[in-house]
């Protein structure tokens, strides 16, 4: 995956698009305010994935994989799940998606 300035999203040869959001809101700890951020379902060899996506510094991109499943089923449960991950907590917030 690419994504450019504008969090548009580009697909690598052998990956579809299915449904993209871009600049989702997942908060500072997913990416600083600014920097070009997506969440992505894709197909890739018959298998369906949602992408947590960010430009990282020097201008490349960084895609978090999830490979749906039933407790995630949609790209609207991914970006719930995917903000519960980068939300603050009590011990100052989670892993993230890793």
């Amino acid at each position: 995956m690419r994504i450019n300035g504008r969090s548009q999203v580009r697909p690598e040869p052998g990956v579809e698009i299915v449904a993209s959001r871009p600049d989702p809101g997942l908060g500072d700890r997913f990416a600083p305010a600014g920097r070009p951020t997506a969440v992505v379902e894709v197909v890739r060899d018959g298998e369906t994935w949602f992408l947590a996506v960010r430009r990282i510094p020097g201008g490349g991109t960084e895609a978090i994989p999830y490979r749906k499943d039933a407790t995630v089923p949609t790209l609207s449960a991914f970006l719930a799940y995917a903000r519960t991950q980068y939300a603050p907590n009590e011990s100052g917030g989670s892993e993230g998606l890793r």
